[in-house]
């Protein structure tokens, strides 16, 4: 005789379901730890504002960065208050930029207060300890899924490990990287794939620091290009584009060396950490919308030859917080907040993304890059110009630490 299980009407295995899910409320919800999303959440926490960050990974990690923050990019972090910190962490100060072709003439513009070589993690570890001093918290091992809106608020359904998890916010604010999975349903369009580029980040030490690049150095491949920058120690970030897929990082390395006899030369002097090895796939170097407030690269990553990635994203977390600020104090719909942060965005960042764009096509063709590098040492008032153009106002000198004065006097 078999056992009678009776069945659960449909309205109470919903009830039970409900109750399953734990709910968390708050007034803003950042989805994402990295530099744009601490920014955000910093800035607004020290506006008086209960702000969330969501982090789908329970540990901080490596993650691919050129590692490069320019000089407007630094200002923020002066008003944020974190530049004295990380000039006492010994992070790099780099005034010049360097493009090195396999043949003819390289090319070289000095620039004040250009930009400093800073690893993403000590960043990253800086605006995290000043988040959580201002009261922010972060949820980690939560990842987000859907998003819904409605009624002035925003419904975000996330996991927690194995518990479901809804969080009630008044904003949220997409900031998690250029693969972010917070979408709203329905609204969000497809990730072009067409032409993915594959990159990789490696740190290089050398026992004399003599050999380290003073300079953020691009160097022209056969199949994309590669950047190098001096961080904090004795350590350089190298970070390689590659429009072929990547299946073995180090032997990828050992190949590319040969197009440029240049990086070859630099790379003889320095050794890779493999440990510290970074990878990712599937760049698409447009504007994106998620369906909601987007911040950094989940509103589309810059190209990564104009070393505009940090200082967007921290750029782009300042104007969202104030945006989001405003909006709540003046009883804005959130689709409003959402609609200026665009037009702002667009303003603010869209000739940097064209320039970046067309800079990123030429150093895919070596001959045309030639006679770039060429044209720009023959006017040198149109190189400088052109270094300015692709990023904000920079600052006279980048801070009053003798390591970081000296390499921009």
């Amino acid at each position: 005789m078999g056992l009678a299980i009776p069945l659960v009407g449909l309205n109470e295995l919903q009830s039970t379901i409900r109750l399953m899910t734990s709910t968390r409320q708050t007034e803003i919800l950042v989805v994402g730890a990295g530099p744009a999303g601490l920014a955000t959440g910093l800035a607004l926490s020290r506006q008086g504002r209960r702000v969330m960050v969501a982090e789908k990974a329970r540990i901080r990690r490596r993650k691919l960065c050129g590692e490069f923050l320019s000089g407007d990019g630094w200002r923020v972090l002066e008003d944020l208050g974190l530049s004295t910190r990380l000039m006492r962490a010994g992070v790099h100060a780099v005034g010049a930029a360097v493009i090195c072709p396999d043949t003819g003439n390289h090319w070289r513009q000095t620039v004040g207060g250009l930009g400093v070589g800073c690893s993403r993690s000590l960043l990253t570890a800086e605006l995290e300890r000043s988040f959580f001093a201002s009261g922010g918290r972060i949820l980690r091992g939560c990842r987000v899924g859907a998003v819904e809106g409605g009624s002035g608020r925003v419904m975000v359904h996330a996991r927690e490990g194995t518990e479901a998890t809804r969080i009630e916010a008044a904003v949220a604010v997409a900031a998690g990287g250029h693969r972010s999975q917070a979408r709203v349903p329905m609204q969000s369009q497809p990730v072009h794939r067409r032409n993915p580029w594959f990159a990789l980040a490696v740190h290089c030490t050398c026992d004399e620091v003599q050999h380290l690049p003073d300079a953020v150095e691009l160097y022209p491949l056969s199949h994309g290009y590669a950047g190098l920058v001096q961080i904090e120690g004795d350590r350089a970030n190298l970070c390689l584009m590659s429009d072929r897929p990547i299946s073995n990082p180090m032997r990828y390395i050992g190949e590319i060396r040969g197009s440029n006899r240049h990086l070859d030369n630099r790379l003889r002097v320095l050794s890779l950490d493999s440990s510290s090895l970074a990878m990712s796939a599937g760049f698409d170097f447009r504007a994106q919308d998620p369906g909601f407030l987007a911040v950094g690269d989940a509103a589309g990553p810059p190209a990564p030859v104009l070393g505009q990635g940090l200082a967007m994203a921290l750029q782009s977390g300042l104007l969202a917080a104030q945006l989001i600020d405003e909006g709540l104090q003046n009883r804005l719909p959130v689709e409003q907040i959402h609609q200026q942060m665009r037009q702002l965005a667009s303003t603010k960042f869209g000739r940097r993304r064209r320039l970046g764009s067309g800079l990123h096509y030429l150093l895919r063709h070596p001959m045309l890059t030639r006679m770039v590098v060429a044209g720009m040492n023959c006017a040198p008032g149109l190189s400088h110009w052109l270094v300015r153009q692709t990023r904000g106002p920079l600052p006279a000198q980048l801070g009053e630490c003798p390591q970081v004065a000296s390499a921009t006097a």
